[in-house]
């Protein structure tokens, strides 16, 4: 979770890290919490649709429990061409570009393999057959599906939930 707890907004995204389109909206999300830092926050859920992917999520839990959630995300997307290959992932060269990004990475190879993280995933798979999500990115805005797919409507959608001013204000 990105942001504050109290925010009246939540915005869940399902991403994969391996997903052209998920690292396009990044900085979509990102402006999103720019401009509403105390309104929003990101609940960030997985999906692994490609191969390599489930690994690479792991490397992101990893670096949650780490408090390196963003800039590994941040680095796994920017290097993104480099390892998520679809045909071929190199994950060696995840687990690199996340170790540059603040990772400690034998704390983190260890977590990553735990019982745990298998849990997490399953549930991750279990909600996202639950939900239908097909695709990456899918958000939720307050629990209201973003049907029609694009940044301004997911902007449009983040403004309707944003709480109406007092008078005044």
């Amino acid at each position: 979770m990105l942001g504050p707890v109290s925010a009246p907004v939540t915005v869940v995204e399902f991403v994969d890290p391996a997903c052209e389109a998920c690292r396009a909206f990044a900085p979509v999300v990102k402006q999103v919490q720019f401009l509403y830092p105390e309104e929003v926050r990101v609940v960030v859920r997985f999906a692994a649709f490609h191969r390599g992917s489930e690994e690479a999520i792991r490397i992101l839990l990893a670096a949650q429990r780490q408090g390196k959630f963003e800039p590994v995300l941040a680095a796994l997307f920017d290097h993104q061409e480099e390892w998520a290959s679809h045909g071929s992932p190199d994950i060696e060269a995840a687990w690199r570009f996340a170790g540059a990004a603040g990772l400690e990475i034998t704390a983190a190879r260890k977590a990553a393999a735990s019982a745990e993280f298998d849990e997490r995933l399953k549930q991750e798979d279990a909600d996202i057959t639950a939900l239908q999500v097909a695709r990456t990115p899918t958000f939720y805005v307050n629990g209201r599906l973003l049907e029609d797919f694009g940044a301004q409507q997911l902007m449009n959608l983040v403004k309707s939930e944003l709480p109406t001013p007092a008078p005044g204000r």
